[in-house]
């Protein structure tokens, strides 16, 4: 049929200015490979397996992996606060809601590492990470003393969207706040009331 096969040509603009029938056809093609190749980015900069600190020894032990690699020298200087409670509990975990978690500060941090300097590269940035428990709750926090939300080009994007349902799928939340003194606080929530969805 010669409109799907005009509004299934694919190199370039979609716009068909003689056949404005297939306008609207045109335009959802075009709009669902934006979409696809936004999808095949963030899954190219997913991790194909389990790291294997956080199956052996849970999210606790496997944190302290984030700060090492491509985010060794991120940070002038990094606080760690792990309660040993919380970490305990997170231990136990089922182990996609471990990795959802895990993977959730990831990018927490990450965010941190490419806009809390505010396009400053020698901006001193400290990073905190802390795993609690209140209230039988684990709270996961990720702070920075950089530039906050108010930094132009700051813009997440779908890689939180993404994280924020992932964490929605397994009882948790996400929530992000100017930080008291400066910077930025993105905290996780996670209320355990639901098992491992797989």
């Amino acid at each position: 049929d010669a409109k799907v096969a005009a509004a299934a040509h694919l190199g370039g603009s979609l716009a068909v200015p003689n056949a404005p029938e297939l306008m609207p056809v045109a335009l959802t093609i075009e709009r669902l490979v934006a979409v696809h190749r936004r999808i095949s980015d963030l899954m190219r900069e997913l991790p194909l397996a389990t790291p294997h600190r956080l199956a052996t020894g849970g999210l606790a032990a496997a944190l302290p992996d984030l700060l090492s690699g491509a985010f060794a020298t991120a940070f002038q200087r990094v606080v760690w606060d792990l309660e040993p409670a919380a970490a305990e509990r997170a231990r136990v975990l089922p182990l996609f809601s471990a990795e959802v978690l895990f993977f959730a500060v990831r990018e927490l941090v990450r965010n941190a590492a490419r806009y809390a300097r505010g396009g400053q590269p020698d901006r001193p940035l400290t990073v905190w990470i802390a795993l609690r428990q209140t209230a039988g709750r684990l709270i996961l926090s990720v702070e920075d003393d950089g530039v906050g939300m108010g930094y132009a080009p700051f813009n997440p994007g779908d890689g939180l969207r993404i994280h924020t349902a992932l964490l929605a799928a397994i009882g948790a939340s996400f929530e992000l706040s100017p930080r008291p003194g400066g910077g930025l606080k993105a905290s996780i929530v996670h209320n355990g009331s639901r098992s491992d969805p797989l």
